[in-house]
């Protein structure tokens, strides 16, 4: 057996042919099967380097990210855009009100801005009865995306509200 290398880039193939494939003289006729194989071998190469650029990508989008407290810039009901040009992560802490009684849920909302209804992605629950005096949730909101955090009563207080973000 004999071996080749093919280098594409900074990659470098290597494949094993036999001695009587080596010592022939070759012909398009009696190669097409290993230069099928080859070109194979290169478009699997083709794609392999292509999903670690996306990796690579994906990676190096995430940087230059860091947690902001926002807390005095944000409160419920009241929609916001991320326009960052990438993902944010959102992560809020809320507790109870003072001594209101009863229970208050808070719902994490996003929405595309091309359309016109919000999902839910996350909840959180505070009740004094249930002693669940305090909760936290946390969502990711895509670039470009709105998001608000609302409440189902006026019973629960935000304590923190932070986004990582670059």
């Amino acid at each position: 057996m004999k071996k080749a290398l093919i280098f594409c880039g900074a990659v470098a193939l290597s494949f094993q042919f036999s001695s009587a494939f080596a010592d022939s003289r070759p012909s398009v006729g009696g190669n097409a099967a290993a230069i099928a194989d080859l070109q194979d071998a290169v478009e699997a190469l083709q794609i392999t380097v292509e999903n670690q650029q996306d990796i690579l990508d994906a990676v190096a989008s995430n940087i230059n990210r860091a947690w902001t407290n926002v807390s005095s810039a944000r409160t419920f009901s009241v929609q916001y855009q991320n326009t960052t040009g990438g993902d944010i992560v959102v992560a809020v802490r809320v507790n109870q009100n003072g001594g209101s009684e009863g229970q208050d849920t808070l719902t994490m909302q996003v929405r595309d801005p091309l359309t016109s209804s919000w999902v839910s992605v996350a909840h959180a629950k505070v009740s004094r009865r249930f002693n669940e005096q305090a909760d936290s949730l946390m969502a990711i909101v895509p670039d470009g995306y709105l998001y608000r955090l609302v409440r189902s009563q006026n019973r629960a207080k935000l304590i923190s509200w932070a986004e990582l973000r670059s």
